[in-house]
């Protein structure tokens, strides 16, 4: 008799564990943790910057240096071939015209411009050097850099004071107001800029509040034409040659360009990192995704819901009746045709970048690398790049 129960409580526990792991491996947490890959030493760590195309070629820069990338290597398929170099102090910027590259370094108390030709590898200080009314130099405190079109527009001043100075590649001027006036921003940093061949449209959001920025609008002479304030924007892309869209910190995306108006398609209550890129399917290139960067709220440690979310695009650019959505489907919404990763494949990405804070996203051109791997700056995790590796598909460390 006493056998016997022993044998009952063995088996019932046998039982229980069987169905333990039955469920375990069928719930969503579970499932997750087995999707997860060991996270990658990245060659790129830190902080990186954001990415630029130059000279037929992609950079990004972290800590020191700036690094060129050549391509994917054909031997290893999961690897690239990385070049850098070191222009001087802590890169915090690049940025990119078809003859110049530039990158904004920290060198002390001090904020240095330097930039290389496109067909040299020397980087050369530029002294930020505008002249008054009375024709006497004047310096500038540097705050952050961008191109559009072929002009750098570089955010200066202190805050509460802040303007924009505008570099030809042969001189700097100060961008000035309808009254002709230097355009004071106030505390409105400078995070973006593009331009559609007829104007050019800068976004700004204010360094102090959550709920001041505002997109400056200037004609191809520079002209001042008008400013949409009061609109913290993050964030501004050309999505073809007429459309723009800017998004908010808030997640909420405008059409700037040919009209301004606030569109129906939001992030569902989560923060915008600021981070845009467009994404084409190399396989089909009708194919395009507006992919941006995500932030949590972080209200607790557990449920991550950072990395970044895609928007199908069509012809025309804004494709009606869809919405931001996670890449690889969300198993509570409908499987789509296309993603930036493989279709099905959401679990995965949970279990990867979703966890990080993306600050910049960068597809690879087919010039560069016929892959077209597709590249993340996280917030403090180093460059990733989603490739194949020994495991298949999958966000990693770019290693």
């Amino acid at each position: 008799m006493v056998i016997s129960m022993k044998k009952k409580v063995i088996y019932t526990f046998l039982f229980a564990a069987v169905i333990f792991a039955f469920f375990s491996c069928n719930d969503p947490v579970f499932y997750i943790i087995a999707q997860e890959e060991k996270q990658l030493e990245p060659l790129i760590g830190g902080s990186p910057t954001n990415f630029v195309f130059f000279n037929d070629e992609m950079y990004v820069a972290s800590g020191t240096q700036v690094w060129r990338y050549k391509r994917t290597n054909p031997e290893t398929a999961s690897r690239a071939d990385w070049a850098s170099s070191r222009p001087g102090g802590r890169i915090l910027q690049i940025a990119a015209t078809s003859s110049r590259l530039y990158a904004l370094s920290e060198e002390g108390e001090t904020i240095k411009l330097r930039s290389r030709l496109y067909n040299s590898l020397i980087w050369e200080e530029i002294k930020v050097i505008t002249k008054d009314e009375e024709n006497n130099d004047v310096e500038h405190v540097l705050q952050s850099i961008y191109t559009a079109g072929e002009r750098l527009f570089i955010n200066a001043g202190e805050i509460g004071l802040l303007y924009i100075i505008v570099y030809d590649g042969t001189g700097f001027s100060e961008l000035k107001d309808s009254f002709g006036n230097r355009l004071i921003t106030e505390s409105r940093m400078l995070n973006g800029a593009v331009y559609n061949g007829s104007h050019y449209y800068l976004s700004t959001k204010s360094l102090i509040s959550e709920s001041d920025g505002g997109i400056y609008i200037f004609d191809s002479a520079l002209a001042f034409i008008e400013d949409n304030g009061d609109i913290p924007f993050v964030g501004i892309i050309n999505l073809n040659e007429t459309t723009i869209v800017a998004i908010t910190r808030t997640g909420v995306l405008y059409e700037v360009a040919p009209n301004f108006n606030r569109t129906g398609y939001t992030m569902n209550n989560r923060l915008a990192t600021g981070a845009l890129a467009i994404w084409t399917n190399k396989d089909n290139p009708s194919q395009k995704l507006l992919l941006a960067g995500r932030q949590d709220e972080m209200k607790n440690s557990v449920n991550y819901a950072h990395g970044y979310v895609e928007l199908e695009l069509d012809a025309g650019g804004l494709k009606p009746g869809v919405n931001f959505r996670e890449p690889g489907g969300e198993a509570r919404e409908s499987i789509p045709e296309f993603s930036s990763i493989n279709v099905g494949d959401n679990r995965r990405y949970e279990a990867t970048i979703r966890k990080h804070p993306v600050n910049h996203i960068f597809q690879a051109p087919y010039i560069v690398d016929s892959n077209m791997v597709l590249f993340a700056s996280t917030q403090t995790n180093g460059v990733w790049s989603y490739r194949d590796r020994h495991s298949g598909w999958h966000w990693n460390a770019e290693d």
